[in-house]
């Protein structure tokens, strides 16, 4: 049902009805290439959740958020990238009367994308317990003298996070990097062996993260580390 202005019925808040709008969509993009979903009327919605899963590599989702259908009159654009052969799990506030999702594919790779969008008359998370959102772990994990271990999580899950990690190694660095849609990488964290076991409280960006433990000393050992969401909130 819609009201005069032509936006759907305010009556779905008494309700509490969620909507879909596409249930496993498949788009199967070339390497460059990007695809413009046509306007989805989310007036009435208190929030969207998102499903996006990579078959292959990175891709990158853009959600524009606009006053009108035809996406003129634009309030904000939110970027997130997939990791390769991963997935987006998001519910994000509805900031606009029009959403349109766009999705791009890497400078020089194709990408195979299922896309599963609703509209939710509740402003929660989509993440449930605390195991669900476990996004690394590594317990014990053997790194030689003057070598590395690379750990790539294949959820992106932005905003609140918790990061501990651990070593009986003398010497040893741990870095969180932010990688975009072609391979881009920003370093947002960095934690070292002046503090061992710190539980650190981070803020995830919205592209792909990789964890990176150095083992700086002369000689072999092992290494912990755990990355958590933390969904306390629907502002990411």
């Amino acid at each position: 049902m819609t009201t005069p202005h032509g936006y759907q019925d305010y009556g779905r808040f008494a309700a509490q009805a969620d909507i879909m709008y596409y249930d496993r969509q498949v788009y199967n993009l070339l390497a460059n290439t990007s695809v413009m979903l046509p306007a989805l009327s989310v007036f009435g919605t208190r929030s969207i959740m998102v499903n996006a899963w990579s078959g292959s590599n990175r891709f990158l989702m853009q959600l524009h958020w606009c006053y009108d259908q035809a996406g003129s009159n634009l309030v904000n654009t939110d970027n997130y990238v997939c990791p390769a052969s991963g997935e987006i799990p998001l519910m994000v506030p509805t900031r606009s009367p029009y959403l349109i999702i766009e999705l791009w594919a890497p400078f020089a790779l194709p990408v195979l994308i299922t896309l599963t969008v609703a509209g939710s008359a509740s402003p929660g998370k989509l993440q449930g317990g605390e195991c669900a959102n476990v996004l690394m772990s590594r317990s014990s994990f053997a790194v030689n003298a003057g070598a590395s271990d690379v750990v790539r999580p294949t959820v992106l899950m932005p905003g609140w996070a918790t990061l501990q990690v651990g070593s009986g190694i003398a010497t040893w660095l741990f870095y969180l990097d932010c990688e975009d849609v072609n391979g881009g990488i920003t370093t947002f964290a960095r934690v070292d062996s002046s503090a061992p076991f710190a539980i650190h409280r981070i803020i995830l960006p919205t592209g792909c993260v990789k964890c990176t433990f150095f083992n700086t000393s002369a000689a072999n050992g092992t290494y912990s580390a755990f990355l958590n969401s933390v969904p306390i909130s629907g502002d990411f």
